[in-house]
């Protein structure tokens, strides 16, 4: 599944990213060498991270 259509950012790139331990929206971005471009994808990420959190919180 296709996270961020601007930089082609799937759900496994930003999974592997929660799991090298990004924990903001931005490193997700970073660790994989891109950014932003529209936003649509942030609220999705954002989901992710919070469902990653909770997990680690269990």
């Amino acid at each position: 599944m296709r996270v961020c259509l601007c930089n082609d950012l799937s759900a496994e790139a930003v999974e592997g990213a929660l799991g090298a331990g990004a924990r903001r929206v931005a490193e997700v971005f970073r660790r994989n060498a891109c950014a932003p471009v529209c936003g649509r994808c942030v609220e999705a990420i954002r989901t992710m991270l919070d469902r990653a959190t909770e997990d680690d919180e269990e």
